[in-house]
């Protein structure tokens, strides 16, 4: 083999060498980027459902205080409801919202109203 064929062989392999290390380079650049897209992708998909997982918070707690609320209103109208049947009951309303008195009341009225 003369010396120029070999020359030859050598700057060809050099050549392909750096047409590997090239492609290898492309190959690791690509892998990269396609690790950094699925980070941000995770990143994006995380950062959502905290948002979303905090906004449940504050719902169930809104939710929670309705529901003591309702409670406690549930309660009054139970208690209010034992006493209407009561005669007590029935003077108090006869009295203020009827303006009705007993037969041997004597009832003033104040004439500045």
């Amino acid at each position: 083999m003369s010396r120029s064929s070999r020359a030859k062989r050598g700057l060809e392999s050099g050549t392909q060498r750096r047409a590997f290390s090239n492609s290898g380079l492309l190959l690791f650049l690509l892998i990269l980027l396609f690790m950094a897209t699925s980070l941000v992708a995770a990143y994006n998909v995380i950062t959502r459902q905290f948002a979303e997982e905090r906004r449940l918070e504050v719902e169930q707690e809104e939710l929670s205080r309705r529901v003591d609320s309702l409670k406690e209103e549930g309660n009054r109208l139970k208690k209010r409801l034992d006493q209407v049947g009561t005669p007590g009951y029935v003077e108090d309303v006869a009295r203020s919202e009827l303006g009705m008195v007993k037969s041997d009341e004597i009832v003033f009225v104040d004439e500045a109203d």
